[in-house]
């Protein structure tokens, strides 16, 4: 997303590149009613023991791919129930049963949403909306995730919000977000 235009209700969406074949679409303006704004960021582990080695990080189009072909394989091996490959150090327990689990988390919010046509944002860059999750400037504009910066029930007067990861997101009560 390059920008957007809030009086003519047009986002602006960058150019499409494919390693191959160069461009597959050009920059093109969309038009919308209402705009749902859910951008992550570059990836955090926080000092998680063990978390950037047993994760795959979705900051570039490669990572997506990586994870992409991963996931298809996974579904196929639970389809036909092949076995799923193993470390050598596991090779004595046997084939373990296939199975897919996939857990996203997520980060901090990106400097993009700076940029965008007059949204306030706080000093890390997220948008700032209230419980309604509608961006201050603008009620047809929502903000969710990592990129907003929401007021954490009870706690405004102290100015806490909820924390920038997804899952607070998936929590929220109001059908917007549905």
């Amino acid at each position: 997303m390059l920008g957007t235009d809030r009086t003519a209700k047009r986002v602006t969406l960058a150019s499409l590149l494919d390693d191959e074949a160069g461009e597959l679409m050009s920059q093109r303006d969309l038009e919308y009613d209402t705009l749902i704004i859910a951008i992550g960021s570059t990836t955090a582990f926080f000092g998680v023991q063990g978390a950037q080695e047993n994760s795959l990080s979705l900051d570039a189009v490669d990572q997506a791919e990586l994870f992409r072909k991963r996931l298809i394989a996974a579904c196929i091996r639970a389809e036909y129930r092949a076995p799923e490959p193993q470390p050598a150090s596991a090779a004595n327990a046997g084939p373990r049963q296939p199975r897919i689990q996939v857990a996203i988390v997520g980060g901090s919010a990106t400097g993009v949403l700076a940029k965008l046509d007059g949204l306030a944002t706080n000093r890390l860059g997220q948008l700032i909306v209230p419980r309604t999750l509608q961006t201050e400037t603008d009620d047809n504009i929502f903000a969710l995730g990592d990129c907003a910066a929401c007021p954490w029930p009870g706690g405004e007067k102290e100015g806490r919000n909820v924390p920038p990861r997804a899952q607070a997101a998936s929590a929220g009560k109001f059908p917007a977000v549905v």
